[in-house]
């Protein structure tokens, strides 16, 4: 191979590579990143209307999200339905003093227009879970469940939050 094959060639890729470089960064150029936490979150501009809460994993979820949209209340009033349900977890072996739990929780999650009653603004389903172990220690026991529903509804609230976020913040 000559020498002039070579530059040429190296120009021909460098010439497409220049190209390639500006076709994503005119792609991309629409693209913006925006922190999901800490205060230019843009939950900070984010107010909803909250329903009351049924059951404790739902105040919990409330909380966590009232904490998290301090904005001024608009008239989007948001409706999150928590159900929880218990199911066993095959984590211990045989012989073993210990049961394994797991701790679902169950969220449906709308947002609608509450002067105009539209709905579709947002609905979704979103589930969390967490694990506990029994002993047979009934106070021990209650504890290490309710502990888990409160962990479990900390992450439904996280998750809630992020997907509220990626449907009004621009």
């Amino acid at each position: 191979m000559s020498l002039s094959d070579r530059s040429s060639r190296r120009s021909v890729l460098a010439t497409l590579g220049l190209a390639a470089l500006a076709l994503s960064a005119s792609t991309l150029a629409g693209c913006s990143f925006t922190p999901v936490y800490g205060p230019a979150s843009g939950a900070a501009d984010l107010g909803f209307s909250y329903t009351d809460p049924d059951t404790r994993p739902e105040q919990i979820v409330y909380q966590d999200l009232k904490a998290s949209f301090t904005g001024p209340a608009t008239g989007r009033l948001l409706t999150v339905a928590v159900a929880a349900t218990t199911r066993s977890v095959s984590r211990t072996t045989g012989g073993s003093l210990f049961s394994g739990y797991q701790k679902v929780l169950s969220a449906h999650v709308t947002v609608t227009d509450a002067a105009a009653v539209t709905t579709g603004l947002f609905d979704d389903t979103f589930e969390a879970s967490a694990t506990y172990e029994t002993s047979g220690q009934v106070l021990a026991d209650r504890a290490a469940e309710t502990d888990a529903e409160t962990r479990a509804a900390h992450a439904l609230a996280q998750t809630i939050r992020l997907a509220l976020l990626g449907a009004f913040t621009h």
